[in-house]
């Protein structure tokens, strides 16, 4: 059986996470204020219109949010 180079447990990071790795932690403490402002601001505009590009903006917010949260869970771990 073939087997990966990465493990299981290991993947290779996204364009994102690549970015946010290497960003100063205060810098993602800002990003995170930016993006759950955005992320509001456009699901409140989604609500009154059901514009799905506003959902859009609001789920790539979410992604790069998650992203700089699991980033600091790791630095916070390391």
């Amino acid at each position: 059986m073939k087997r990966n180079k990465h493990t299981k447990d290991e993947k290779e990071k996204t364009k994102l996470e690549l970015r946010v790795s290497k960003m100063a932690t205060q810098d993602l403490t800002q990003w995170v204020d930016q993006a759950l402002y955005s992320i509001g601001k456009n699901l409140t505009q989604w609500t009154k219109t059901q514009d799905n590009a506003f959902l859009q903006e609001s789920h790539m917010g979410a992604d790069a949010l998650l992203a700089v949260i699991n980033e600091l869970n790791r630095r916070h771990n390391d």
